[in-house]
């Protein structure tokens, strides 16, 4: 896949500001501390775009939107497959244990087993349980991902951007990160919550899959590309991604072969930018790079 044009946008580095995970501040340009300025707040379908020349002034032609329902059928079927394969894999496991629990907690309460032997089964049930239910979520989550924007207000990106570092400060923290944001990322007509899952789960992936001595990830806004469009891009350092899954990687319960999760991370994202009409790419460029537009609801 070509490279993006992130040349001009990464000339202005200077000007940006970014999160030190091990000292817990966003940083401005000389380095010091800005004080948080969030204000505190779910993570489409995947078709194919239909050219002007495809429809004429009565709109698409029969037999194009029977091409169109043909694809959306083979899109579902493919969908519903990996839903059963990831029911049947990611569930079927804990469900398993949790079974196998309840039936060791029930034999070691009929034998009298000590007080700390029946904590542990308590534990590994709810360790499990707990498993169980973020499965589900996730599952649920990827479902409602696409919906059409409710309730859309202005959102001031750099804000947001604030409370997406604060969600993500555990893990930056974790990884020693750095996360590089351009000082203006603009207002976006949406709702909040779908774009904050959008740059969660991006900035999320690029922390997991950056450098692994010295994760940075940028965090750019290459502006309007046309009236109401935004154009963003959210790059890693890390290794990049493996040659021929640049259109892969947004399949629902498509993993990297060191991801953890269901691996739907990137087709909630595209499935919301979808739901704003617009796009979303991936390339290699000194890492893993995202490059995307929303269009204002």
């Amino acid at each position: 896949a070509p490279a993006f044009g992130l040349a001009e946008e990464r000339s202005h580095r200077r000007h940006r500001r970014h999160f030190d995970g091990s000292r817990g501040r966003a940083l401005d340009d000389a380095g010091e501390r800005e004080p948080w300025s969030g204000d505190g707040q779910e993570v489409g379908h995947r078709g194919e775009a239909v050219g002007d020349e495809a429809e004429d002034k009565h709109g698409p032609t029969p037999e194009l939107v029977s091409q169109m329902t043909e694809e959306e059928l083979r899109r579902m079927n493919e969908e519903l497959e990996g839903y059963a394969q990831t029911v049947s894999h990611d569930l079927k496991g804990p469900l398993s244990t949790l079974i196998a629990a309840t039936d060791l907690l029930e034999d070691s309460i009929k034998v009298g087993d000590s007080r700390q032997a029946l904590e542990e089964l308590a534990k590994v049930i709810k360790s499990d349980a707990i498993l169980t239910y973020g499965r589900v979520q996730d599952l649920l989550t990827l479902a409602k991902a696409g919906q059409s924007p409710v309730d859309p207000v202005d959102v001031d990106v750099g804000s947001l951007m604030d409370d997406v570092l604060t969600e993500l400060a555990d893990l930056i923290d974790k990884k020693g990160g750095i996360v590089d944001i351009a000082p203006d990322l603009g207002h976006i007509r949406a709702n909040r919550l779908q774009l904050t899952q959008v740059f969660t789960n991006l900035v999320s992936n690029a922390l997991q899959h950056g450098n692994a001595t010295a994760t940075r990830v940028e965090v750019g806004y290459l502006g309007q590309t046309a009236p109401g469009e935004h154009k963003y891009t959210v790059c890693d350092n890390g290794p990049g991604l493996a040659p021929g899954t640049e259109e892969s990687i947004f399949e629902p319960f498509v993993k990297g072969m060191s991801a953890s999760g269901t691996g739907i991370g990137l087709s909630i994202v595209e499935r919301i930018i979808h739901a704003y009409k617009g796009e979303i790419n991936a390339c290699n460029n000194n890492g893993a790079c995202f490059e995307f537009t929303l269009r204002d609801a």
